[in-house]
């Protein structure tokens, strides 16, 4: 197992003031294996965001693992406790907005339709 991910495994980029780290429309699926692959790499780019303002983009994602939203919530995690920090998902297939709201994260993390939606939502924060 590779200690870091595919290069093409993540795309992190800043939007304003929010980065967005999406994961790659070459996983439909992030089960335990993928997380080993990735997981590390979201966390470090959530903690090193500036400002601490974070969008996780999964567009075309149709399943992730309990092992993932551990990875989510350790990152959420280490934002968290930064000054005017704020953590949320985009582009969430209806079957994962169901897992995290079932799982109650939704009272964490905000849940985007989409990366406009949400730029629009934290236009004036920071």
């Amino acid at each position: 197992m590779p200690d870091t991910p595919p290069t093409d495994a993540l795309n992190i980029s800043k939007e304003g003031a929010v980065t967005f780290i999406k994961v790659s429309g070459s996983f439909e699926k992030i089960d335990y294996l993928v997380d080993q692959q990735i997981g590390g790499a979201i966390v470090t780019a959530a903690d090193g965001a500036s400002p601490p303002l974070v969008v996780v983009d999964l567009s075309n994602m149709n399943f992730f693992s309990s092992a993932f939203v551990a990875t989510l919530f350790h990152a959420w995690r280490k934002l968290r406790a930064k000054t005017g920090s704020r953590f949320g998902i985009c582009g969430l297939t209806p079957f994962c907005r169901t897992v995290l709201m079932t799982s109650r994260l939704d009272e964490l993390w905000q849940l985007f339709d989409s990366r406009a939606d949400a730029l629009s939502a934290w236009a004036s924060a920071n």
